[in-house]
Order: C-alpha cells, then sequence, then structure tokens
C-alpha cells in the first residue's frame, strides 16, 4: 500500500455539497489533484461555511447544512445522482489537464507513501500511473469501488459521468487557478463570479478579490498547483504512452485538438 493515512486522500473527483439561502443545497465534484482544495476555499469563502467530509451514502443523514458543506470524492453512479437531485442539491464538477493531475498525483505518491513508494523515481512514478491510474486510490478514497488496472483515461471516464447532469456547473482547475499557477486573473475571477451566480448569490469585484485572496494555503497536500507541469516532467517515452492510452481524452476535454502535441 502506498499510503499510510486515509485522510491524506480526502481531497481531485471531490463532491462538496453545500447549503445556501433557504433549504438550496450544492454539490462539488472534483477529481484527486485537480485543485480540490481551491475550490474548498473558494466555496467557503463565497458562502462562509465550513466543509466536511461526509459520503454520498450518507446524504440522507446530513444536517449541518446551515454550517458546511460536504466534501467527498464519488464516482459517478445514477443512483446517487438520483439522491442528490431528490434532495434539491445542484453540483459543481472540477476537472484538471489529466497530464497535470498524474504529475501532481506522482509528487503526491513520492512524499507521502510507504517505503516502497519513496523508492521509486518520479519518471517510474508517472509510468505507473499512465498504465493504473486506479492503484493509489481505489483502496483509500474509493474503497474498492475502482477495478484494477485501468489507465488514466478509464479513472477519468469513471468519475466525469457527472460532466453533464442537469443542475451541474462544470469547470477546470486551469480557470480556477489564476496567476499564481500560471492561469489568467481575468479568467479566474470570471470563474468565481459565475461560481456564485450558480450558487444564488451576488458578489461584487471586491468581494470576488476577497475570496481569491483567501483561495491558497491551508492544506499539507497542496504542492505547486501550476498549469502545465507535464511539460518539465513529461519524457518523449511518457508523452508517446499517454498519446496510446489517453490521447483522445485530452481531445474530449478540450485540451489538445490532436494528437501532434
Amino acid at each position: 500500500m502506498f499510503f499510510k493515512y486515509p485522510y491524506h486522500l480526502v481531497l481531485f473527483f471531490v463532491i462538496v455539497c453545500t447549503s445556501i439561502i433557504g433549504n438550496e443545497k450544492i454539490a462539488i465534484v472534483s477529481i484527486p489533484k485537480s485543485g480540490s482544495f481551491l475550490l474548498y476555499n473558494c466555496v467557503a469563502g463565497l458562502l462562509d461555511k465550513k466543509p466536511k467530509y461526509a459520503p454520498f451514502s450518507k446524504i440522507d443523514d446530513f444536517d449541518l447544512w446551515d454550517t458546511h458543506f460536504i466534501t467527498n470524492h464519488e464516482i459517478y453512479r445514477a443512483d446517487w445522482f438520483e439522491n442528490l437531485k431528490n434532495h434539491g442539491v445542484k453540483g459543481i464538477l472540477l476537472s484538471r489537464d489529466p497530464r497535470d493531475q498524474i504529475v501532481s498525483c506522482a509528487y503526491f505518491i513520492k512524499k507521502r507513501g510507504d517505503a516502497a513508494a519513496k523508492e521509486l523515481s518520479i519518471p517510474d512514478i508517472i509510468s505507473l500511473l499512465l498504465e493504473d491510474s486506479c492503484f493509489c486510490w481505489k483502496r483509500q478514497v474509493f474503497h474498492g469501488k475502482l477495478p484494477e488496472n485501468r489507465t488514466i483515461a478509464d479513472f477519468y471516464s469513471y468519475l466525469l459521468g457527472w460532466i453533464d447532469q442537469p443542475n451541474f456547473l462544470s469547470l477546470s482547475f486551469e480557470q480556477l487557478i489564476g496567476p499564481k499557477g500560471g492561469g489568467s486573473l481575468e479568467v479566474q475571477h470570471e470563474t468565481i463570479k459565475k461560481i456564485a451566480t450558480f450558487l444564488g448569490l451576488k458578489k461584487n469585484d471586491d468581494e470576488i478579490r476577497q475570496v481569491i485572496d483567501s483561495m491558497f494555503g491551508g492544506t499539507m497536500t497542496f504542492r505547486s498547483g501550476k498549469i502545465g507541469a507535464w511539460k518539465i516532467h513529461f519524457t518523449p517515452e511518457h508523452k508517446q504512452h499517454f498519446k496510446q492510452v489517453a490521447g483522445q481524452l485530452l481531445i474530449d476535454l478540450g485540451y489538445e485538438s490532436d494528437f501532434s502535441w
């Protein structure tokens, strides 16, 4: 096992369920290592509420909507979606360039894994994740719900089922990270305003800037959060391997237009 403590993986695909004005509730879904805590901090800043981990299977018993929002990682299941819908829950999906997600995950394993993980190099871990992106999450986060030996494309497919569901807002890490991670301040500002509108809130520019200032830090799992880190860490072999197992995924998500990158 690569991880000593299950709570290390309570982070980006994340599910956050939040109450808003009245009885309205919100669910945020993100892929692990895709900026989950940025989104937690953003929603917390907008709503002035705290994150609280809870599985979807126990959402019927959750009674802290007035002060908390739920955080979780869940694969898409139609029955869970129906349960959310029956509770009046809306959702936000956060995804990331799968190449950068793999790099972030590799460093996470190297730093917080067991002795066996620490013996591996970052390139070796990247190679493992390309071929089996489920191995580092299936026990601690998904508790056996993920099958063995699935590629990064398969891993994303289990979580991206939320993307086209009614009442779900789809966002990317690249839209949320802003200039501190190589993104655009203008896009970050507009993205947070979009989230606020989705949550039923009206926020002026000063309030949006305050949320931006509060989004970074406060978690031991945050490393650097940079767009395009894969360009530094991917070898030619990694690039070729990725194109073979998940080249179409990049096109489907809008990160590339073809296989010539």
